[in-house]
Formats: structure tokens, C-alpha cells, sequence
């Protein structure tokens, strides 16, 4: 404790990086620091909860991040409240960078998540666009028809996504993939009339697209998507989802509360 307090920078730096006790004077000590000390804290364990997020409010650009790169290595992956707090905090954060960044942490909210969809950053909604797991595919849906093309296509590949079980031979299809068919028809509309080609194509070629969708992109007057139609080797496979629905086949398919897409089910 009277080393912290030593004039002498080369003496004080040494004892913050070390310490590891739970002294609120210690930390109230160390949080008054220059910037390369808090940032050194933010990266490093042995902080205590509440001095973290005090942290991730830090002025500094530079120790927000480092907070936010720790919660991102194998050592801080834990579901704490302090974790959760940190993160939710950081996604707040004024810095569009930690905004987006923080999108790959998989311990943010939904709520959040939602919110995020209207961030006024093209990089943060970009980010969530390309995020895989744990979006809704309304937020998806939402993020199809921003006002970037960059956000529209990856939004647009994490929607097909959802279709993986009717693109999959063996997948299993449940009548949850009925409600999700409609929703990524509904989606995937606006995309069939984008002006940007590469987002036109990203449909015409994924083996997840949707009958209908396709129908739509038939009469297009771009060379290149009628050549990919034509060279698509599957047939869409949602055609089967709804002629299961059909009395007639569902009672030979249905197994339960869905059927598999087997060779069976493809003749």
C-alpha cells in the first residue's frame, strides 16, 4: 500500500499489474492511473467485478477495447453477471468499433440484439448481419433490407440458413420449419428486386432458396443469375415441405411432428 503510493512511476506500475487483493483503496488507487495501467487491468485477471465495470466506462478508447478483447478469450468465457454486465455495457459503448465487435460474444442479449438492428453504424449492423448463432430471424429479416448491400447479403445467407433442413438431404423437418418457410419467403422478396446483383445471385445459387423466391428471380435481365438457375442441381426442396402438408402424403411422411427428407421422400 505505500508502494502505490510511490512518486516514482517505475515503482507504482509494477505493484498494479501484480496486485491481486480485494482493497477498495488499492483499486480506488489504481483506477486514478495513467491510460497504460488501466488498460494493462482491463486486459488481465484478478480484477474484481465491480472495478471492471468501472472499466468498461473507462474514457479511453484503448482500455474499452482491451476489456472487450479479454471477454473474448478462453479464459473469460464463464456466464457470470459480471461477464453479462460487461458485455451489455460495452454494446452501448460510443465507439462503434466495441459495438460491433462485441456482437460475437455469445453472451449478449436477444433485447440487444433487437436494438442493434437500427444501430446507426454500417459496421455494427454488418456485424450482426454476419453473426451465426443466436439471432432471430426476424432480426435477419429486418437487416435484409438495410440500406447497405453489404448488411442485405449477409443478413440474406444467415436467413437462407434456416432452410438448411428442406436443403439437406436425411435433415429431419419439423412444423417448426413450416412457420419459418413463410417468414423466409416473406424476407427474401425485397432481395429478389435488389439492385445489387451479387445479392440476386446469392438467391439464385443457395440450394436453400425457397420455390417461390426462385419463381421471382426467372424473369430477371441478368445473364448471369438465369445461367446460375440453370445450373442449379437440386430442386427446391420446400416444395416437398408443403406437398407433405397434403392429406394424401402426410399420412405416408409424417412420423410424429415432422417427416425426414429421405430418397424415399425425394421420389
Amino acid at each position: 500500500f505505500h508502494l502505490i503510493n510511490d512518486s516514482n512511476s517505475l515503482v507504482r506500475n509494477p505493484v498494479v499489474y501484480n496486485y491481486r487483493g480485494v482493497s477498495k483503496y488499492f483499486w480506488k488507487k489504481a483506477l486514478g492511473s495513467n491510460e497504460s495501467v488501466r488498460a494493462s487491468l482491463a486486459a488481465r485477471s484478478g480484477v474484481p467485478g465491480d472495478v471492471l465495470v468501472k472499466l468498461a466506462k473507462d474514457p479511453s478508447n484503448d482500455v474499452r477495447r482491451n476489456l472487450q478483447a479479454r471477454l473474448r478469450t478462453n479464459d473469460f468465457q464463464q456466464r457470470t453477471q459480471t461477464n453479462i454486465n460487461l458485455v451489455d455495457i460495452l454494446s452501448r459503448d460510443t465507439d462503434s468499433k466495441i459495438r460491433a465487435e462485441i456482437l460475437k460474444d455469445w453472451r449478449i442479449s436477444d433485447k440487444r440484439l433487437g436494438e442493434l438492428v437500427f444501430d446507426p453504424e454500417e459496421k455494427v449492423r454488418l456485424s450482426l448481419a454476419k453473426r451465426s448463432f443466436g439471432v432471430d430471424i426476424d432480426y435477419y429479416g429486418q437487416l435484409a433490407i438495410d440500406e447497405s448491400s453489404k448488411v442485405r447479403l449477409a443478413a440474406a445467407k444467415n436467413i437462407l440458413f434456416f432452410g438448411r433442413s428442406w436443403g439437406t438431404h436425411n435433415q429431419p423437418v419439423s412444423t417448426e420449419n413450416f412457420s419459418n418457410l413463410k417468414s423466409l419467403e416473406g424476407f427474401l422478396l425485397p432481395q429478389t428486386h435488389d439492385k445489387c446483383e451479387e445479392i440476386r445471385l446469392n438467391l439464385a445459387e443457395s440450394k436453400f432458396t425457397p420455390a417461390a423466391t426462385l419463381n421471382e428471380l426467372v424473369d430477371g435481365a441478368s445473364e448471369q443469375i438465369r445461367k446460375a438457375l440453370l445450373c442449379r442441381k437440386f430442386f427446391p426442396r420446400d416444395v416437398y415441405i408443403r406437398l407433405a402438408l397434403k392429406p394424401k402424403t402426410r399420412k405416408l411422411l409424417w412420423r410424429g411432428n415432422g417427416f425426414c427428407l429421405t430418397s424415399n421422400v425425394l421420389r
